[in-house]
């Protein structure tokens, strides 16, 4: 929408009009920094948890792994020594 200068405006209308576009700009920001906080919180929780997900599942992977590496090391040592 495009905002038109009516030259038949009295200063009393422009300073009205004027007061009301500074308010909509003030709502217009204000409702922009409270939206990028929560999206900025909502990342950081997002992040957190993704990290916290991702040291869980390496955690239960080694518990997977280990058994069998350990296994396959004695295995090896064990055919060396009977050589």
């Amino acid at each position: 929408m495009t905002a038109t200068i009516d030259a038949g405006m009295t200063e009393a209308d422009r300073a009205l009009r004027n007061a009301a576009l500074l308010t909509a700009e003030h709502d217009r920001k204000q409702a922009t920094y409270e939206a990028e906080v929560e999206y900025s919180e909502t990342v950081a929780k997002l992040r957190e948890r993704y990290y916290h997900d991702l040291a869980e599942a390496n955690r239960a992977r080694l518990a997977r792994i280990t058994p069998a590496h350990r296994a396959y090391n004695r295995a090896v040592v064990a055919a060396e020594r009977s050589n």
